[in-house]
C-alpha cells in the first residue's frame, strides 16, 4: 500500500489541477483581450423623412401621413464585442429610432412609430499605434421590433385634440369608431465606421457613426361597432436613420 501512495498522490494532484489549467487555457485563448462589455449613448436622426403629399397615388407613407419628425432620438446602447481574429471583431449592440408622424391634410400627428431591437455586426479592424488605436468599418443586420403609439384623440375617431377635449369624456370614442395603424417588424441592414481607443489594456473607448436602412410595412384600419376591425389600406414607413454613438467598455 505504501508503494501506491506516491502514485495516488500524483493522481489526486493531477485531478485537482487539470480543470484549473483547462479553465485558464480557455480564458487565455478565447476571452483574454478578446471579449469586451460596455455601455454607450446614441443619438439617432432620420435620413428619409418626407414624402409627396398625394394620398390617392400612394406616394405618402400611409394615408395622409407624408412627414416624420425625430422623436426621443437619444438612447442608451449596451454593447458586447468579441475579437474573432486580429482584424475581425463581432459586435452585438442595440438600435432605436422613433418618428413622429405629420399629416399634410391637417398638419396634425396621428402618433409615433418606433423601431428598436438587437443589432449584430461584423467589423474589419485596422490596429495602429502598438494596438492602442483601432479604426474600423462594419456591416450588419438588426431585427427591429415595431410599435405605433397613437395619439388618443386620433385613435378614438376625433378630428382633432381640441374637438376631443371639448366634446368627449376621456376614453370615449366618436360614434363607436376607432382608428389604428399597425406596423410590421422588419429586418434592417447597417453600415458603420468608427474608431476604438485603449488608453489602458482593460479600458476601451469607442466612437461610431452607423447608418441603418429600415423600411417596415404598415396598414391603416378602423374598428366599428358592427363590423369590427377592417383594413382600409396599406403603406410603408421609410425609417432609414443615422446614429452617432460614444461608448466605454471593459476588456476582459
Amino acid at each position: 500500500m505504501k508503494r501506491l501512495l506516491p502514485f495516488l498522490s500524483l493522481f489526486l494532484l493531477f485531478s485537482v489541477s487539470a480543470p484549473v489549467r483547462a479553465q485558464e487555457t480557455f480564458r487565455e485563448v478565447w476571452i483574454a483581450d478578446r471579449l469586451s462589455v460596455g455601455l454607450g449613448f446614441g443619438i439617432a436622426s432620420l435620413t428619409d423623412n418626407h414624402r409627396r403629399a398625394d394620398k390617392e397615388s400612394g406616394y405618402t407613407y400611409v394615408g395622409f401621413v407624408n412627414a416624420l419628425e425625430d422623436e426621443h432620438a437619444a438612447f442608451f446602447v449596451p454593447e458586447m464585442a468579441w475579437w474573432a481574429a486580429r482584424n475581425l471583431r463581432l459586435l452585438l449592440s442595440f438600435d432605436h429610432v422613433e418618428g413622429h408622424t405629420r399629416n399634410y391634410n391637417n398638419h396634425r400627428s396621428d402618433g409615433t412609430v418606433r423601431l428598436r431591437g438587437p443589432l449584430f455586426e461584423a467589423q474589419c479592424i485596422f490596429p495602429m499605434l502598438g494596438d492602442t488605436l483601432f479604426p474600423r468599418v462594419g456591416v450588419g443586420a438588426a431585427w427591429e421590433m415595431a410599435k405605433f403609439r397613437s395619439e388618443t384623440w386620433w385613435k378614438l375617431g376625433w378630428y382633432s385634440e381640441e374637438e376631443y377635449e371639448a366634446n368627449a369624456q376621456p376614453g370615449k370614442a366618436k360614434s363607436g369608431h376607432f382608428r389604428e395603424i399597425r406596423v410590421d417588424d422588419v429586418l434592417a441592414w447597417s453600415l458603420s465606421a468608427g474608431v476604438s481607443w485603449r488608453p489602458t489594456p482593460r479600458v476601451q473607448l469607442d466612437a461610431t457613426l452607423r447608418h441603418v436602412w429600415a423600411e417596415p410595412k404598415c396598414e391603416y384600419g378602423e374598428y366599428k361597432e358592427k363590423t369590427g376591425y377592417r383594413r382600409e389600406f396599406g403603406g410603408k414607413f421609410w425609417l432609414d436613420h443615422l446614429t452617432a454613438i460614444v461608448s466605454a467598455s471593459y476588456v476582459f
